[in-house]
């Protein structure tokens, strides 16, 4: 049985560089490429766990309050979509 994790794995590691320090325009950068991160860790996470929810058996579907339709309506939406 896979476990499915709602996480970045480590090869998505460079987007846990350390943040840029100094003027105002670069922590404004700064600032900036991390809001990037959090938005590509999102478009990941929502990614995978919609990937999961396809290969899902109806009873873990069930466990989690999912019908399959459910998970088939979810799992067809893009990764940008919330």
């Amino acid at each position: 049985m896979k476990i499915y994790r709602d996480c970045i794995d480590t090869e998505y590691s460079f987007l846990n560089a350390a943040p840029l320090s100094g003027s105002a325009e670069t922590r404004s950068v700064s600032l900036k490429n991390n809001r990037l991160k959090q938005l590509l860790s999102a478009y990941i996470r929502r990614y995978r766990t919609r990937k999961a929810l396809v290969s899902m058996p109806d009873w873990q579907l069930a466990d989690i309050g999912l019908s399959a339709e459910q998970a088939r309506q979810e799992s067809i939406k893009p990764f940008w979509q919330p």
